[in-house]
């Protein structure tokens, strides 16, 4: 919860750093170092205002002339030569860095033009490959070396001095030169790592591309784009997705489809809303297209699913009606699979267990069916938080563990972080075992930080907000909760953010301030609306009344409570509809209305005495507490 199934994060924010020139003494010590002796005043003010601080820029001013024999030693230190004083340094760094270049011999400039193709950094052994001659390629990369071209990295790679020099050396080559050398670069990284090609699938296709290579570069990108996504490099991933959509046939409809499936699921991965939203009408429009149900199906698990994660839990169980219009007899498994699963979370979330638990038992079923051992955890997962709102907390946790079993056999970390969390929500919230809850808790949020989940790792700010504010550590509290409202905010979570006000207000409450935690439990209770969640909307009138009873406004706090009880009764949670039940109590109190103390009471412990239980219940001291200020009247 309150409540999330599912850290502390470090504050991280992007920052602009202006980067100026370096002051006119750096410049003349580097100069000297290079001359090998002090530089005059005059020399200095050219280089100065030729490079405008750039170390590597004022570096290659003073190199040109030396190289040429331009410059002599004076009074004043290194200055142009007498006879030559009136010609002025050249002022374009592009054909000072091309001037170099062309002063190598013809073999050596020749194999730096071939490296370039490979990027500042490359591979001897690509340039060997390409060059078709080892022997030949030391000899070329020793000479480039003595001419401060590049400089070695380690026994295999190089590295040009300046990446303006290679950008130099690069376009140096004609147009068709280029795409030549890309499609050698291709084949010598095809023919050298053949084994484990999937290491350079982002190289292949880049050079595939600039060599004009397509049907290539699309196959690469795509290749590139699975690696990179399950390695959780998220926006990489994206790129060569895009990449590989642009080289796409507008005719080939499936690969289209396939292709923004994969990038939707990487936008859904890092919280882009919008750009998600945009992927799923590309994706309905080429389904619509292709005119297949099973596509069309697909798209609305997905709308299910994207309606789920920005709280639009009314909407998100119309696209699951309308998606088993398109179901058949030969609709893919895991379809149906994650259709009844999504379909199960939303109708959780509006209140409705019992058809929620109907629709997951369908999705574990089929599941089992399809020997699919990673979507039958992602059921019992669902299941679990089932059980938990039809207060079974022993089944409950007993699904749990068996999400986060199957989820390490299977290895799939992003299974896991909700496994661990689920299992911390059963552990603080209703066995109450604060200190494994936390621990379960920040191990999820490690793993969803290592994969860039912003989602999830949003979730478990609630949840360890929520379990600092249990423990005291109101503090603590803030700072995770205040976090996960602008992750809630940045992935546009809205039921994240509402779960957050209702433990925002409960912690204000804590540390009497009132009027923060009313206005906190106001905003939680406006999403609750917007979003049907009948449970959240239950919390937030609850602690509205906590608040109201702060500010000594006992009749408005009445009205809050009662409007929680009839909440929790429709629900059928009756140790849920306890709390606000003494919250009634308190109030009445308050108002010396002792026969209203007493109907609460009653009702209370006529709970208590039918063996009902507080399981789920924020503050279980509380209740007893109140029925103790009653009976002691």
């Amino acid at each position: 919860k309150r409540g999330e199934s599912l850290p502390e994060v470090d504050e991280l924010s992007d920052a602009e750093i202006p980067l100026t020139g370096i002051e006119s003494l750096a410049i003349s010590m580097l100069a000297e170092e290079i001359l090998g002796g002090p530089i005059s005043p005059s020399l200095m003010r050219i280089v100065m205002a030729r490079s405008e601080g750039n170390p590597y820029f004022a570096g290659q001013i003073v190199l040109s002339p030396q190289e040429e024999n331009q410059l002599e030693m004076g009074e004043d230190g290194w200055d142009r030569v007498e006879q030559i004083r009136g010609s002025v340094l050249p002022g374009d760094i592009r054909a000072l860095l091309v001037a170099r270049l062309d002063k190598l011999t013809r073999e050596v400039k020749s194999a730096v033009q071939t490296a370039s193709v490979l990027g500042r950094e490359f591979d001897i052994g690509v340039l060997s490959q390409m060059l078709g001659s080892e022997t030949t390629t030391k000899v070329h990369v020793f000479e480039a070396e003595k001419a401060a071209i590049w400089a070695p990295l380690n026994e295999i790679l190089y590295i040009f001095q300046h990446g303006l020099l290679r950008d130099a050396a690069y376009s140096m080559q004609m147009r068709a030169r280029r795409q030549e050398l890309h499609i050698l670069a291709l084949s010598a990284l095809e023919i050298l790592y053949e084994e484990e090609l999937e290491k350079h699938y982002a190289e292949l296709a880049y050079h595939a591309e600039q060599g004009n290579t397509l049907y290539k570069a699309q196959r690469y990108y795509i290749l590139a784009g699975k690696v990179a996504a399950d390695l959780y490099r998220n926006t990489e991933a994206v790129a060569h997705y895009k990449k590989a959509l642009v080289l796409t046939d507008s005719d080939d409809l499936e690969t289209q489809f396939d292709l923004l499936a994969e990038r939707e699921e990487l936008y859904s991965r890092m919280g882009k809303r919008e750009l998600q939203l945009n992927d799923l009408n590309s994706l309905e429009e080429c389904a619509e297209q292709l005119k297949s149900a099973e596509h069309i199906a697909k798209v609305m698990v997905l709308r299910v699913e994207y309606s789920y994660m920005i709280g639009a839990f009314t909407e998100a169980i119309r696209y699951a009606e309308r998606a088993t219009g398109y179901l058949t007899d030969g609709t893919s498994p895991k379809i149906t699979t994650d259709l009844q699963k999504a379909w199960a979370s939303a109708l959780l979330r509006t209140g409705k267990p019992d058809e929620a638990m109907r629709q997951a038992v369908l999705g574990l079923q089929h599941a089992k069916e399809s020997g699919r051992k990673v979507d039958e955890a992602k059921v019992l997962s669902i299941m679990g938080l089932i059980a938990l709102e039809q207060q079974d907390p022993r089944i409950a946790h007993k699904y749990f563990e068996e999400s986060l079993a199957i989820a390490r056999e299977n290895k799939d970390r992003q299974l896991e972080i909700t496994a661990l969390s689920n299992l911390a929500l059963s552990e603080g919230s209703i066995r109450g075992n604060y200190v494994i809850a936390e621990k379960h808790y920040k191990q999820a949020c490690e793993i969803a930080k290592e994969l860039g989940d912003r989602y999830k790792e949003g979730l478990t700010l609630v949840n360890l907000g929520y379990l600092s504010g249990m423990q005291g550590d109101f503090e603590s509290a803030s700072h995770y909760h205040e976090n996960s409202i602008k992750v809630a905010r940045e992935v546009g979570n809205l039921s994240q953010e509402m779960y957050t006000l209702i433990n925002l207000s409960a912690v204000m409450g804590l540390k009497q301030n009132a009027p923060e935690a009313l206005e906190f439990a106001k905003q939680a209770n406006a999403l609750s609306h917007k979003l049907h969640d009948r449970s959240a909307d239950a919390w937030s009138e609850l602690y509205m009344g906590h608040a109201l009873l702060l500010m000594g406004d006992c009749e408005n706090a009445q009205v809050a409570y009662e409007k929680s009880i009839t909440i929790r009764s429709e629900l059928d949670q009756p140790a849920l509809a306890m709390e606000p039940m003494a919250g009634l109590i308190e109030a009445a109190l308050c108002i010396n209305d002792l026969d209203a103390a007493r109907r609460a009471s009653e009702k209370i412990l006529a709970h208590l005495d039918g063996e009902g239980s507080l399981d789920g219940a924020e503050a279980p001291l509380r209740v007893y507490y109140a029925c103790y200020r009653y009976l002691y009247q």
